[in-house]
């Protein structure tokens, strides 16, 4: 880290400590700013999850402006940055189902996936954050062999982490399973659900190579 980068960092914690938010937030898009002038990925991820931090806290409607900077930057990352930041649009997607459940379960399903979050149900965030955690996986090659310590500073690790999850793949990998175990989606029934019939389950395995399975429910396909 260049010396610049390290004052700024310091600065940056004194104005956090005296709650001085605004200037913070001015900042942190200074150290934003210059973490991507000298191509330090992990530097520049640490500054925007700071920024992110005081937007919530100065501005209305800081959700939708989260997401939307976090998309941004995925879409002009290079990998590992661009899968930890899909992990980050899965969390983030993740907290506000978990803050704002019972008002999203109350909406119907629209068919088309609208850019709104505002608009969407409870199967279409789960689709949502689905994505984004495969997203983080994608590029399976270069996070097995990209060693975990390097990115610890962005990532939440415990004691002894890099024995049991040494590579950036294993970090990753991890959150995404802990979404899948631990949140449960509570999708609603579609009007017509699909069942396989015992009949249809216990042919032999000829005849059910060429059974047609019509069914309406999409969820099922």
């Amino acid at each position: 880290m260049s010396q610049s980068l390290e004052k700024n960092w310091k600065d940056l914690q004194e104005l956090d400590k005296k709650n001085m938010s605004r200037s913070a937030l001015e900042k942190a898009e200074e150290i934003y700013l210059q973490a991507k002038n000298q191509q330090k990925g992990d530097q520049r991820i640490k500054a925007l999850l700071y920024v992110l931090k005081y937007q919530n806290v100065l501005e209305e409607g800081s959700d939708t402006l989260a997401i939307k900077r976090i998309k941004e930057e995925i879409h002009w990352a290079k990998s590992p940055e661009k899968e930890i930041l899909n992990s980050y649009l899965a969390e983030m997607y993740t907290r506000i189902l978990q803050r704002d459940r019972y008002k999203i379960s109350g909406r119907t399903q629209t068919g088309e996936i609208s850019d709104d979050m505002h608009t969407w149900d409870l199967r279409t965030f789960y689709e949502e954050i689905t994505k984004a955690y495969a997203a983080s996986l994608a590029n399976k090659v270069l996070l097995v062999n990209t060693d975990a310590r390097a990115y610890e500073e962005l990532l939440n690790t415990f004691e002894n982490s890099p024995a049991y999850r040494p590579t950036l793949y294993d970090l990753l990998a991890h959150k995404a399973v802990d979404f899948f175990v631990n949140v449960n989606p509570e999708l609603p029934e579609p009007p017509e659900p699909f069942t396989l019939t015992a009949d249809m389950g216990f042919a032999p395995s000829a005849a059910f190579s060429q059974l047609r399975l019509p069914t309406k429910d999409e969820g099922s396909r």
